[in-house]
């Protein structure tokens, strides 16, 4: 039965990861810009952060109802957040090496 809900509430979940991701991380990124040269640990820092803001989010967004009814799991949400955080460091190291004046 929860099947039928699934397609949903994954678009709902990726809309509000797409839309939320920047505003989070945003600030995140200057400080570990302005400090951090290196690509390996802002990879961490990044994964670890998203993670912890995924986390947040899903105690945010979720209610405890919504989450018993549907069987949600915090996990899926640190996840998430934590594979948005290595791509978008991985993203910013390639753009950083082949743009110059970033």
């Amino acid at each position: 039965m929860t099947s039928e809900y699934f397609g949903p509430l994954l678009f709902i979940d990726v809309s509000l990861i797409v839309m939320l991701y920047p505003i989070s991380f945003l600030p995140l990124t200057f400080l570990i810009s302005k400090y951090l040269k290196k690509p390996a640990i802002k990879m961490i820092l990044f994964t670890f952060f998203g993670g912890g803001i995924g986390a947040l989010f899903f105690e945010i967004i979720y209610d405890a109802r919504f989450v018993e009814e549907f069987n949600l799991s915090i996990i899926t949400s640190i996840l998430l957040f934590s594979v948005a955080g290595v791509i978008f460091s991985l993203v910013e190291t390639v753009i950083k090496k082949n743009i110059r004046f970033v």
